[in-house]
């Protein structure tokens, strides 16, 4: 899948961070990432997860899609045709991450298509952040689980939750699952 790689995420992110004139280490204690993964990371030796991205986002105060866009020029309208959808491929999380929203100036919304292969999850731990999330199963199974519940969908099942509440997402099944994520991009 290294051919779904359209942009390079890492140079985005250490550039956001020399303007912001953050050490790494800094930007580590911001995101709660380590300063081993953000250097790799940077160095497009490792490809962030979403929430590591949205972690890193936040902590530089930039939308995620702002890492994944080829401009910076913020727009009222943005059409995004599918050939021109932000991809890229995280071998940690097994997920194909298809962004289909523009840099809509001053726009809140974050989202996209992402497809996990058998075994593809958000991460081990679950996280939050402000804001809220809606989940719609566009195709197999895919489960979120919260501290005391855990909520499997199907396709054509969706799922409306604040962000806040500390959350993690797999893929429970033996086959590829699809979902349309949009979720609100607070920043600090």
């Amino acid at each position: 899948m290294q051919e779904d790689f359209v942009i390079e995420i890492g140079q985005k992110i250490r550039n956001a961070r020399k303007k912001a004139n953050i050490p790494i280490r800094t930007l580590a204690n911001l995101s709660g990432l380590s300063p081993a993964a953000i250097q790799k990371i940077e160095t497009n030796h490792m490809v962030p997860t979403i929430i590591s991205l949205m972690k890193i986002s936040r902590a530089l105060g930039k939308k995620v899609s702002f890492f994944i866009q080829e401009e910076d020029n913020a727009n009222r309208i943005v059409l995004i045709k599918r050939e021109m959808r932000k991809r890229f491929y995280s071998e940690e999380s097994k997920c194909l991450h298809e962004y289909v929203m523009g840099e809509l100036e001053e726009g809140a919304l974050e989202g996209g298509i992402f497809t996990a292969q058998p075994g593809g999850e958000s991460g081990k731990t679950l996280n939050s952040h402000p804001g809220e999330e809606i989940i719609l199963c566009l195709k197999g199974r895919i489960e979120v689980q919260f501290p005391e519940d855990k909520y499997r969908l199907e396709t054509g099942d969706t799922l409306h939750f604040k962000s806040d509440i500390p959350h993690r997402w797999h893929n429970p099944g033996a086959s590829e699952s699809q979902i349309f994520w949009i979720y609100t991009q607070v920043s600090p």
